[in-house]
């Protein structure tokens, strides 16, 4: 199937306010099957616009997790102390690759 720029905006707009594939697929017509599979291959347009819309909202909430962290909020700073070690293990990963 083919999808229009559209759809791609449309599915971003709708994974970046965390919507399932199925659910957006309902929304922009097409069985969810369909989404699914091109989901699952990560250089289809359908794929990177999903993505390029959950990792804008990642973003967006990293960013108030580090203020409201920076700000003095335990339960930020305990998530941010969280995702720096996250990230320093996929650096370690990558370096073991």
């Amino acid at each position: 199937m083919e999808f229009t720029e559209e759809d791609l905006k449309e599915i971003e707009e709708m994974a970046a306010l965390l919507f399932s594939p199925e659910d957006i697929a309902q929304v922009i017509g097409i069985p969810p099957k369909e989404i699914v599979e091109c989901l699952i291959n990560p250089e289809h347009p359908v794929s990177m616009a999903f993505s390029k819309g959950s990792l804008q909202t990642e973003v967006e909430l990293r960013r108030s997790i580090l203020k409201l962290a920076k700000q003095g909020s335990s339960p930020a700073q305990t998530l941010s102390i969280k995702l720096r070690d996250e990230l320093k293990m996929q650096l370690v990963n990558l370096r073991i690759k």
